[in-house]
């Protein structure tokens, strides 16, 4: 990294940290606090809206009509051809800053919450698009935040010529671009003027424009501006609107076409370059051109999928009510973003790796644009790298901020073929919680997982105490049985205390668990971020790939962990985006549907320890590892472990121990075993009903801790009696 660099990421880490952890560290988000509004219309304070999607509900915004990303267009605006999309069929780059010709459209995509935090992120563009329509043309705009409360405000300049001059927008805009003919959109008033002749400004078209809150989508037409398929200047902007026109210092708020190689790539949401156009008054640098006989043609550019960092922007599954949020979760658009990394030298046609690299506290998507770790991590393994917003800098993985990170993890599962056997996660402070978190939820989903200065809870923990609540991770450990963990820590760290870190690292030791502490002397929170090394990591990361067929499962269920009670409107959400990447928050391998007992408002944790002897290779030899290191960022000490598993005799049966758990199936297929002559030797502390499926057939037995089956000891069931077998009862 370079110097300069290197103090922007110090400076921002200390100072994000320093006002923000402090303060969080001693009150993480508990889960049970309810969410405030945005300004303007939006949830109540209970939270988000009680129509937030269950399952199989669709997500409000997947249908958001042609947005960014490759979730499918649909609904809203008017339809000509019955397409549920206005006619607008061209696929958007999804990437901030970028634009294509595609179906007869031209379409660019900006970057999201560029705009500085101003007017309530009601003038923040999110794309814009245009078409031919005889000699007019047709022209759609998305916007983050469309409130029927908002005074949005949209300027679009045309040149239709090269000899167009440059001059001020109308009405106290505050900029200037060339320009011949200028369109001013008031979204309250659903009304669009149209300047033709810039020397008689006041002489004016005014044209309908259709506003549609739902789908935060503007459209209007400009008439004649295409005649003679000329090659059209285009630049655009938003505000707000007051009584005598734009209204704010400066009055544009966001610019449309700042583009992926003119804003600065920093820590920030790319909004540098934009920002010092609009101070100067001169915005004529962020004019495109739009070339309307290749739109005539149906001309189509090729996906973007050139190697490289990008902002990619999509549909969020959440409906937030718009606008920023006072706290957590701060970014409540319609439209999320996510840092990708696309490496190079990669056919992205074949399985590629993905690493989520999550961001820590008080940083934003784009925390790692400066450092190495992307080129480290996704060119060194040749992956996809992201990292999501997770909707603000302080959500620690959690609510909302879990369905976001998942959301975001679809969508890059969505535009390219990402290879399920090798995802990682990773993360830097509050980013390694993060890790932590997805490695206990949904260990089925990751290969291998690495946090670097990251607490096992959502704040301070010393390790002295168990402290034992749902989001601490140390207690749901037993989950990671098969996913790797590389820990990295400082024994001078500040903000997160070695001796809690520690005690997570010598959890994984006594659960038998394959991991590795590098524990470096002297070292303090930042230091793993400014030397900027990562080598060792990649090479700890190379070629692991994902159990899928243990002959162990481990399995703490505790439902609290997934989703507190007071976002309980959110879990169907977060099982239906699981479920689109592979995986159950109540299964693990082939044990499934987990029911713990008890009352479900109360916090409870059911435990699963089952062997399947139908597993050649199950039993564990771990190899020792404890020294002093060079290779990293310092000489260091390092204890671990790997594993692998020897061979033993295969027999049809399944042991183990089921506690505070009601009911629960085995996929006796996946675990390599057969319902005919099935040994079932398990204990339990309670009444336990379990449903053995072999592939169509079932049997369904209640366990006791007096006994099985037939009285104590070991059942065995011989071949299946005729008649119909017994079927698993469908959950409520």
């Amino acid at each position: 990294m370079r110097p300069a660099a290197r103090t922007r990421v110090l400076t921002a880490l200390i100072a994000a940290s320093l006002v923000l952890g402090l303060v969080s560290v001693g009150a993480s988000p508990s889960g049970d606090a309810p969410v405030p509004t945005a300004t303007g219309a939006g949830p109540s304070e209970a939270g988000p809206a009680a129509g937030t999607p269950g399952r199989g509900n669709p997500p409000p915004h997947a249908g958001r009509p042609g947005g960014p990303g490759n979730r499918p267009p649909g609904g809203g605006g008017s339809d000509g051809d019955g397409d549920g999309n206005g006619g607008w069929r061209a696929t958007p780059t999804g990437l901030g800053g970028l634009a294509r010709y595609d179906a007869g459209e031209w379409v660019h995509t900006d970057f999201v919450y560029d705009d500085d935090e101003r007017a309530d992120n009601a003038a923040d563009i999110v794309e814009v698009r245009v078409r031919p329509d005889g000699d007019d043309l047709a022209v759609r705009v998305i916007f983050n935040t469309l409130r029927p409360t908002d005074t949005t405000v949209l300027g679009l300049a045309i040149a239709t010529s090269e000899g167009a001059e440059h001059r001020d927008w109308p009405h106290g805009a505050g900029v200037a671009s060339p320009w011949d003919t200028f369109v001013t959109v008031t979204t309250a008033a659903a009304r669009a003027e149209v300047v033709h002749d810039p020397a008689a400004p006041t002489a004016t078209e005014a044209l309908p424009a259709a506003v549609d809150h739902d789908a935060n989508t503007v459209e209007f037409v400009v008439p004649g501006v295409a005649a003679g398929d000329p090659v059209l200047t285009l630049n655009a902007g938003a505000g707000l609107a007051g009584a005598g026109g734009w209204t704010g210092s400066p009055p544009v708020v966001d610019l449309a076409f700042n583009g992926h190689d003119q804003e600065p790539i920093g820590a920030n949401f790319r909004s540098q370059a934009q920002r010092a156009a609009i101070d100067s008054g001169d915005v004529s640098r962020f004019g495109v051109e739009v070339d309307v006989a290749l739109l005539r043609a149906g001309h189509s550019d090729p996906p973007v999928r050139d190697p490289g960092l990008y902002n990619a922007v999509y549909p969020s599954r959440l409906d937030l009510g718009g606008g920023y949020g006072g706290s957590f979760p701060k970014h409540r658009g319609a439209f999320q973003p996510y840092a990708l990394w696309i490496p190079d030298g990669v056919d992205l046609d074949e399985p590629t790796p993905l690493v989520l690299v999550l961001h820590s506290l008080g940083q934003i998507h784009n925390q790692y644009n400066t450092w190495s770790v992307y080129d480290e991590l996704g060119d060194g393994l040749g992956a996809i790298a992201i990292t999501p917003l997770a909707l603000g800098t302080d959500g620690w993985y959690r609510n909302e901020a879990l369905v976001d990170t998942l959301d975001a993890w679809v969508d890059v599962t969505r535009r390219f073929t990402v290879d399920p056997e090798r995802t990682y996660s990773t993360g830097y402070s509050m980013g390694g919680y993060g890790t932590y978190r997805l490695g206990t939820l949904l260990p089925e989903l990751l290969a291998a997982g690495v946090s670097w200065v990251g607490p096992p809870i959502d704040g301070i923990w010393l390790g002295t105490t168990l402290q034992d609540q749902p989001n601490l991770t140390y207690s749901q450990l037993e989950n990671t049985n098969h996913v790797p963990f590389f820990i990295i820590h400082g024994t001078f760290d500040e903000l997160v205390p070695v001796t809690g870190v520690t005690r997570q690292a010598n959890r994984f030791h006594d659960l038998g668990h394959e991991y590795r502490y590098a524990l470096h002397p002297g070292q303090e929170h930042f230091s793993f971020a400014v030397i900027d090394d990562w080598t060792r990591e990649r090479v700890w990361l190379r070629g692991r790939a994902r159990v899928t067929d243990p002959a162990r499962v481990t399995f703490k269920v505790r439902p609290h962990s997934w989703m507190p009670p007071a976002r309980a409107h959110l879990l169907p959400l977060l099982e239906d985006l699981a479920a689109e990447l592979g995986a159950r928050f109540d299964s693990q391998y082939w044990v499934r549907d987990v029911v713990v007992a008890g009352d479900p408002a109360v916090d409870r944790t059911g435990y699963v320890e089952l062997t399947s002897h139908g597993v050649r290779n199950r039993v564990p030899v771990l190899d020792e590892e404890l020294g002093v290191a060079v290779p990293g960022s310092s000489p260091h000490i390092i204890r671990g472990q790997t594993r692998q598993f020897a061979p033993a005799p295969v027999e049809n049966r399944l042991t183990g121990s089921i506690t505070e758990v009601s009911e629960l199936t085995v996929d006796l297929a996946w675990a390599q075993l057969r319902l005919e002559g099935l040994e079932l030797d398990v204990s339990v502390d309670r009444q336990v009903t379990l449903h053995l499926v072999d592939g169509d057939q079932r049997r369904t037995v209640v366990l006791t801790p007096e006994g099985l089956p037939g009285g104590p000891g070991p059942a065995i069931w011989g071949a299946p009696a005729p008649g119909p077998r017994p079927t698993v009862a469908p959950r409520a």
